[in-house]
């Protein structure tokens, strides 16, 4: 049986199809490059960044890509021995806490400020439970742990909001190079950081 579709509708959706397709993979990117960017202007290093599937299955072996094609490594050096110890003994703690939960919403929230009729939770839904855990597990008092949520979602907000344009441009470079490792992620966010 022979499509109603004209040529043209068929060529028309193939065109919409292709569009949405890059339309989601900056988006996946703009999500990576949002935890990378702030990682590295908290001094955290990133081991790199990719929405290369193939080059992060041969790195994370529990990866899963279910929303998305995206991953990040982030030096957990900093905030390991506050989870380990499972509790905030020091302002230190809980500024290691911050700025964890800082690399971990910046990707959420800088792909929010991409499309904000788009976005959908469920792709960061690691990130936010990822956070919740470590903040119930370190901070029993609920008033305690809102507050430190509230600082975290503020810091992020401003970090995202005054590094906009940096973060896309170097999104749209992930997005052609598929993979960034370390030194010349480092180097990008310093310079792009400094045009902004």
């Amino acid at each position: 049986m022979f499509s109603e579709n004209s040529p043209a509708d068929a060529l028309s959706a193939g065109v919409r199809n292709a569009a949405s397709e890059r339309f989601e993979e900056l988006k996946t990117c703009i999500h990576e490059v949002g935890h990378a960017f702030s990682a590295i202007k908290l001094r955290i290093p990133v081991d790199w960044v990719s929405i290369d599937p193939f080059f992060i299955k041969q790195r994370v072996s529990d990866w899963k890509g279910s929303f998305g094609i995206g991953a990040c490594a982030i030096s957990a050096e900093r905030i390991a021995p506050v989870l380990e110890r499972g509790r905030l003994l020091s302002k230190e703690d809980k500024k290691d806490v911050v700025e964890y939960g800082i690399t971990l919403m910046a990707g959420p929230f800088a792909e929010e400020m991409y499309q904000p009729s788009s976005y959908n939770i469920q792709t960061s839904e690691e990130d936010f439970e990822q956070l919740s855990h470590a903040l119930c597990m370190l901070e029993p008092r609920t008033f305690e742990r809102n507050r430190i949520w509230r600082v975290i979602f503020k810091s992020t907000t401003s970090l995202v909001e005054e590094n906009w344009q940096a973060i896309c441009a170097v999104a749209e470079l992930l997005k052609e190079k598929r993979t960034i490792l370390d030194e010349e992620l480092h180097t990008l966010i310093a310079a792009e950081g400094e045009h902004e």
